[in-house]
């Protein structure tokens, strides 16, 4: 992901990250106070609040797609 991730709590942003066995997640992260479940790589703390799995390698139509859906079932 290009840029500045956002660090204010309450910020959300999207990360696709591979998993194993060819296997990727595209997971809805939003900024928290709460150290749990993990940190991001510069040490923010994060809470995934929607995961997306893939068995095969998405196309960018497909992760804009998904992108799209969790948006609108967050409204």
């Amino acid at each position: 992901m290009a840029g500045t991730l956002p660090s204010t709590p309450g910020s959300v942003y999207v990360r696709f990250r591979p998993g194993n066995k060819k296997s990727y997640y595209l997971d809805l992260v939003c900024v928290s106070g709460d150290p749990w479940p993990g940190k991001d790589h510069v040490g923010k703390p994060l809470a995934v609040v929607h995961r997306v799995h893939f068995s095969v390698t998405p196309t960018p139509a497909a992760k804009r797609a998904v992108v799209r859906a969790i948006g609108a079932s967050l409204k």
